[in-house]
């Protein structure tokens, strides 16, 4: 077999499980080369059986044991062709078992079962473990001394086993939690681009509304210029009183079509996501717009509830160097988180007289920019304190959390060379306080 057609056929699941039971019958001995075997047998490759003490933890070990196993056992008579009991295959087709039964030529001698574990890799599939068994009913042979020898050394390699197996199922659980951190970030970026497409369709009326407000706003003072050249009476008295009001209904129509228009500018920033471009923000105008977006988001979502909201900003703070879409998610979480608590302790027994209060401030200290975003929630207990930011940790119930909002949003600080502290008080109080640096992060942040 040439090289190139190797390489062709180490990818096919077929062709790597044929090596994998020729080397149990032992037809491929001394026929392949060490380079296409380890191709074949991935490096963590390990084997169990057939006999008590055969625990191999490598790809050598297992063809010096099948090697001496035929010395002892007549794996000559095993049929070539094994009969298949079990095909089974992940989600996926990435990882399959293979089980199958080897009959003996020779008459009540016992099956052989063997079964392969092969998992898909960039280079093709490769077997990762075989397990090979005699029914409970036979009687396994006698090994030679030398193999009971090595008992006591293959009890240490089961030991091995026991911890790799141990640390595969620690992986498949961290692999299971990425994927369904792939799934919510999938449906979060469906929900960013519908997003996106309702402010859009919605900022195109708005403009309309807004524009036109404006215009005959200045239509009417036109309006009343024109009144006062004539004579007053009593009708162009009346006529000023109706355009009074029609100018005050202009003017609040024209004040909530310019809020409107900023809470659609900040859902279309927010859905299209961070240009990584470190730019200088105003970051008091930012956490205004990002906290009341929050809050309005809340009170349209389910159980809404009051909250006294105060924004105490520094207003010698200035303009701040940072990826302002970016660190308005922090915003829009550490409020959320906050929203959250505060429902969690109104809806606690005895809290007559609370009232859910959210402070949010902003100081300026020489180069430094510090931002706290307090609750007067329920607080957080010490043992989870130390918690809070990592992936997939989570105190809400159910399906609420996805224990992602305080880890992303550490991971956006730190990308600004900042700090993010808890401080709390168990049935009081909860602040987070962000460090950042004015001028932005040093060169290897940007």
């Amino acid at each position: 077999m040439g090289e190139g057609m190797k390489i062709t056929k180490i990818n096919e699941l077929k062709s790597v499980y044929d090596i994998a039971m020729k080397l149990v019958t032992g037809e491929t001995a001394g026929k392949l080369d060490e380079a296409y075997l380890n191709r074949v047998f991935a490096p963590s490759f390990n084997a169990y059986g057939p006999d008590e003490a055969a625990i191999c933890s490598n790809l050598q070990e297992f063809r010096d044991r099948m090697a001496k196993l035929r010395t002892i056992l007549d794996f000559s008579s095993l049929l070539k062709e094994p009969s298949a009991v079990e095909r089974s295959y992940s989600p996926g087709k990435i990882a399959a078992v293979y089980i199958d039964k080897f009959r003996q030529q020779i008459k009540d001698a016992p099956l052989l079962r063997v079964s392969t574990f092969l998992f898909k890799t960039d280079d093709g599939w490769q077997v990762t473990h075989m397990h090979l068994s005699f029914p409970s009913s036979f009687s396994k042979p006698t090994v030679s001394k030398p193999l009971e020898d090595e008992a006591q050394s293959n009890q240490n390699y089961k030991i091995q086993l026991e911890e790799r197996t141990r640390a595969l199922n620690d992986s498949l659980e961290v692999l299971k939690a990425t994927q369904a951190q792939l799934l919510r970030q999938e449906k979060l970026a469906s929900l960013g681009q519908l997003t996106a497409g309702i402010a859009h369709e919605i900022k195109n009326p708005l403009n309309f509304i807004n524009n036109f407000s404006e215009l005959s706003l200045e239509f009417l003072d036109e309006i009343k210029e024109q009144l006062e050249k004539l004579d007053p009476n009593e009708a162009t008295e009346e006529i000023n009183f109706l355009l009074e009001d029609v100018k005050a209904n202009l003017a609040k129509i024209y004040q909530h079509g310019t809020r409107a228009d900023g809470i659609v500018k900040s859902m279309l920033l927010h859905s299209r996501g961070g240009n990584g471009k470190m730019e200088d923000v105003d970051l008091n105008t930012l956490i205004r717009e990002y906290v009341n977006l929050a809050f309005h988001g809340m009170r349209a979502n389910k159980n809404p509830i009051n909250v006294d909201i105060q924004l105490d900003t520094d207003p010698g703070l200035g303009l701040v160097k940072m990826n302002a879409e970016n660190f308005s998610r922090v915003i829009l979480n550490l409020c959320k988180n906050a929203f959250d608590a505060m429902r969690e302790k109104l809806e606690q027994k005895d809290t007559k007289d609370y009232t859910p209060k959210l402070i949010v401030r902003t100081k300026h200290l020489q180069d430094k920019v510090i931002v706290e975003v307090e609750d007067n929630g329920p607080g957080v207990p010490e043992g989870i304190k130390e918690k809070l930011i990592t992936p997939f940790f989570t105190t809400k119930k159910g399906s609420e959390g996805t224990g992602l909002g305080l880890s992303i949003s550490m991971d956006i600080i730190q990308s600004h060379g900042g700090v993010m502290d808890i401080t709390t008080k168990e049935k009081e109080f909860t602040c987070f306080t962000i460090k950042l640096n004015k001028e932005g992060p040093g060169p290897d942040k940007k």
